[in-house]
């Protein structure tokens, strides 16, 4: 009986601790996000600006930060980029790259792909921040936005 007590009790540590984890993880990727401004922003968008392929790519915001770092882009940029927009199909062969922030895990991620692919995307591709290394069901292709350094509490 005491084996079984303690393996019950590691078990249940080990939840509490992971369920924890990943709080403190969605707490500090959306302080990072709240944040996001000035000579990191700018980095940001500029690395956006040089994923983006025209006349082959949209663009679809995952989060807040992700709307900063398009709004950014825009700024920054004469040429139009091509935005996602749920009322109009994607052409036959258009990739949809996804921006974001930090995120903490992958189902939003995974959700904006399956909206997307729904659409007519043939090819998701992501490119955030930081805080998720994983492949993601649905995604082609996860690049973080290179040169971020954010102060994550």
């Amino acid at each position: 009986m005491s084996a079984r007590l303690s393996t019950s009790v590691g078990g249940s540590l080990h939840t509490y601790f992971m369920s924890h984890e990943l709080l403190w993880s969605a707490l500090n990727a959306q302080q990072a996000n709240a944040t996001l401004i000035g000579p990191q922003l700018r980095a940001a968008a500029e690395e956006l600006l040089r994923m983006y392929v025209p006349g082959r790519m949209r663009v679809m915001a995952l989060d807040a930060a992700g709307e900063r770092i398009i709004g950014a882009a825009l700024a920054m940029r004469d040429e139009h980029i091509e935005m996602f927009d749920y009322t109009e199909a994607f052409a036959g062969t258009s990739t949809c790259l996804l921006i974001g922030g930090f995120i903490a895990g992958p189902a939003g991620v995974e959700a904006a792909a399956t909206a997307v692919t729904g659409a007519g995307a043939t090819r998701v591709e992501a490119a955030v921040i930081g805080g998720w290394s994983a492949p993601i069901r649905g995604v082609s292709r996860v690049r973080e936005l290179a040169g971020i350094h954010v102060r994550v509490a």
